[in-house]
């Protein structure tokens, strides 16, 4: 099986880059295959609603996203991490999304046709847990429409949750990263 990471923090060494490499970890010793990317550090920028890739099948613009396309066709499934900055996902994260529109048809049907599978995690400083979950839904929602089909049982909300590398106080947390990427 091929998984595909994507980080959308900002920060080396970020809480959520280590919540990933738990899921990377438990996949790999399932045997599974991991390729990932930091997304602040790939160059890409977003749709601009050229409608190209209706016509074509294919993305107008040649960038950091063009090889990935063909890795989200190929693969079995998609992590995606984030931490929560303003009351959503990062920027970096939501220019990733918004640049999939590319992946569905002119009738908005998807150009994935096979189900995969699909992991969230999002970490926020916020202690609440609740007070994110719309936001997880709605993003399990998206991967969902594309294919990348994301059960709660994938997903993590890391709340309460500060400066970079507190996670590791956070051992349940890390277990249960773990356990997504072995369970994929």
């Amino acid at each position: 099986m091929k998984i595909l990471v994507f980080c959308g923090s900002g920060r080396a060494h970020s809480n959520t880059d280590h919540l990933l490499k738990q899921v990377a970890q438990g996949a790999m010793d399932n045997n599974h295959e991991i390729v990932s990317y930091n997304l602040d550090q790939l160059s890409f920028k977003g749709c601009k609603g050229c409608g190209a890739c209706k016509a074509s099948g294919t993305c107008s613009r040649i960038d950091a996203m063009t090889p990935i396309y063909q890795e989200l066709y190929d693969c079995d499934a998609v992590v995606v991490g984030s931490p929560i900055y303003m009351g959503d996902i990062t920027g970096q994260t939501r220019l990733f999304f918004d640049r999939w529109y590319a992946l569905k048809n002119r009738d908005f049907s998807r150009r994935i046709l096979d189900d995969k599978k699909g992991a969230l995690i999002i970490v926020q400083g916020a202690q609440d847990a609740a007070s994110y979950q719309s936001c997880l839904n709605k993003w399990m929602r998206f991967l969902s429409s594309y294919g990348f089909i994301t059960p709660i049982e994938h997903t993590i909300i890391a709340a309460g949750i500060g400066p970079a590398g507190q996670i590791s106080n956070h051992p349940e947390l890390m277990k249960k990263a773990y356990r997504i990427g072995h369970n994929l």
